[in-house]
């Protein structure tokens, strides 16, 4: 924001110069600075007795630490609490944090989000040949400073977000299950979600032009739609469609009363394509597609529309496909007279 003070990091962070001249001969924890702000986190533990490279430091949890040659690459973060007492290179530079003026959460969103790493590669690359970014480098790039009860505020609003986020990545790995739990469900070529009950049992397949013949277009009526009229993956922009006659919608498919509880599904040229019937609407449709109708409590219209439009199912209709005409397509019939739920 244009009211946040900007601050050079050297205000806020001072070096810690505190070196170990030779390492004990036992074993240190060690860290790992993650590239392009994405952390620090413990790294494989390493013996004293084992390193010729004789200065090092011990870092202490809640410093920043910055890596010397990847810092141009975002390589900086706060050491851990599992990094307190981890044993860091030369490579590598520690400094402690004004906790007077800047919140160590605050400088974390900043190196997450790799704010430095513009002004850090271009300051390295100004000096020498050899992008090593120093630690005059990293205290001469400046931040916005917010006032201490902003950076909680804004802190704890980015992990209210940050909940929300890992809240729904944990859904969808739980629908990815499901899905591959549906997708292993097959057997002797048929899609078995259930016990033996055939999908022709719980649904009607309506076929919305039986002449396949393409009715004469008029002015005024009804919008007819195919397959170039679906738009992403469940919309359908109806406007641009051409118009029949109403008569030809209500001796076709308007007999079936068509709902939003219905599904379109494509079987013919783009086979597959599955969504519902628009709520409130009067479309007729091409041959190319069909409209299934539940008919039977036992399936939910969702669950179905997954169904329709998994890859499984897919497969088998395109096993059993009737390619006489030279166009994809499939009987009603064929599609399916095997399939079976649970």
């Amino acid at each position: 924001m244009p009211e946040w003070e900007r601050v050079s990091l050297g205000e806020i962070l001072e070096q810690d110069v505190n070196y170990v001249a030779e390492p004990e001969p036992r074993i240190y924890s060690k860290v790992s600075v993650k590239l392009y702000g994405r952390g620090v986190t413990p790294d494989t533990p390493v013996n004293g007795a084992d390193l010729k490279m004789k200065r090092h430091q011990l870092a202490e949890a809640g410093q920043v630490i910055l890596s010397e040659i990847w810092g141009k690459k975002g390589a900086i973060g706060l050491v851990p609490l599992e990094g307190s007492g981890a044993l860091c290179t030369s490579h590598f530079f520690l400094f402690d944090i004004d906790h007077t003026r800047v919140i160590p959460g605050w400088l974390e969103l900043i190196f997450k989000a790799n704010y430095l790493e513009k002004q850090l590669n271009s300051g390295a690359q100004g000096t020498t040949g050899y992008a090593a970014v120093r630690p005059k480098h990293l205290q001469a790039a400046e931040i916005p400073l917010p006032p201490l009860p902003e950076q909680r505020r804004i802190i704890a609003r980015v992990k209210e977000l940050l909940d929300k986020v890992e809240e729904a990545q944990g859904l969808r790995d739980e629908i990815r299950k499901i899905t591959e739990h549906l997708t292993n469900l097959t057997g002797d070529s048929k899609f078995i979600i259930g016990q033996g009950e055939l999908l022709g049992d719980l649904v009607d397949i309506i076929d919305p032009n039986p002449s396949h013949r393409y009715p004469e277009y008029t002015e005024e009526g009804v919008h007819i739609i195919s397959t170039t009229n679906f738009v992403g993956l469940d919309d359908i922009e109806s406007t641009s469609a051409k118009k029949v006659p109403r008569s030809f919608f209500e001796e076709t498919l308007g007999k079936f009363n068509p709902s939003s509880e219905d599904i379109i599904f494509a079987r013919k040229g783009k086979i597959g394509y599955a969504r519902r019937y628009p709520s409130a609407s009067r479309l007729a449709m091409t041959h190319t597609l069909c409209l299934i109708k539940i008919k039977s409590s036992k399936l939910d219209s969702s669950y179905l529309l997954h169904l329709l439009r998994s890859r499984e199912f897919i497969r088998y209709l395109l096993e059993t496909m009737n390619d006489n005409t030279g166009v994809p397509t499939l009987g009603l019939g064929v599609q399916y007279r095997t399939t079976r739920f649970q």
